[in-house]
């Protein structure tokens, strides 16, 4: 319940841009920020450190994690960009795995480093900056 908490503005955000065919750089402004801070939330670092110490043969705590945060999240992410190469603002082939780009560009080794320790919770304004950084760069890749 706490994990699908956790992902439930993320994805509420990125439903409702698929159903208004919002500008996708107004999405990217709107949900990296939201998605960043989800994930290096206090919360989610505590969770993951416990999926992480999970040495049971399920990894029950993991796969929940997977289920209800990347794999929901990921999924609609992926939707906006098709959507948004179907409308001509970006242009990119499948193999460009544009949702992995976007996601490495947004997050990168920061939800690993604050659980490891060696990086305490990012202030708004550097997630705001790093989600802008993200947006900006993944634009340049594959805007039409």
């Amino acid at each position: 319940m706490l994990i699908q908490e956790n992902a439930s503005e993320v994805a509420n955000s990125l439903d409702k841009a698929l159903s208004s065919g919002t500008n996708i750089q107004l999405v990217l402004n709107r949900v990296g920020p939201l998605l960043l801070q989800l994930v290096t939330s206090d919360k989610a670092i505590a969770l993951s450190r416990a999926a992480a110490a999970d040495v049971s043969e399920t990894g029950l705590l993991g796969q929940s994690l997977a289920e209800m945060g990347r794999d929901t999240v990921g999924p609609l992410i992926k939707q906006i960009f098709d959507q948004a190469k179907a409308n001509g603002t970006l242009t990119f082939q499948p193999s460009d795995n544009v949702t992995e780009v976007y996601l490495g560009l947004l997050i990168g080794d920061i939800q690993i480093r604050r659980a490891t320790g060696s990086l305490s919770q990012p202030t708004k304004a550097a997630i705001r900056s790093r989600a802008n950084r993200a947006s900006t760069l993944f634009l340049q890749l594959y805007a039409a």
